[in-house]
């Protein structure tokens, strides 16, 4: 088990549809080995109404990761899918939950993440 924490900027680009890109740092515990890992991914959120960003979603994102697992360095790229629910709490405060998952591959390192999370966001 561990934890990524991320900064992401979201942007509605139309009534249904939003781009973000996100920066993450994270850590844990794979199967008894330490892990470390950095990333950078954009994406698109596809919203089920004209209510970006709010409302139900599913979407895509790509992007590069760095990160050491089991004593060995590895980075190369992500990409994967995820579908959630954004609600706002007030015109700036935000709970998002989401579940999906992610392929990263490079010359060291090639698996598959199962992924859940909430997010609470506040809008500068």
């Amino acid at each position: 088990m561990g934890s990524i924490n991320m900064v992401e900027y979201e942007r509605a680009i139309g009534a249904g549809m939003s781009f973000y890109v996100a920066a993450g740092i994270g850590w844990g515990d794979i199967f008894g080995a330490a892990m470390s890992i950095f990333s950078v991914t954009s994406g698109i959120k596809k919203y089920l109404r004209d209510t970006a960003p709010e409302g139900f979603w599913f979407g895509g994102f790509a992007g590069f990761f760095s990160a050491r697992v089991w004593g060995e360095f590895a980075s190369g790229f992500a990409g994967g899918g995820n579908v959630g629910y954004k609600s706002f709490i007030t015109d700036r405060l935000t709970i998002e939950g989401r579940l999906g998952g992610m392929f990263l591959t490079s010359s060291e390192l090639r698996f598959f993440d199962p992924a859940a999370g909430v997010n609470v966001s506040y809008a500068f």
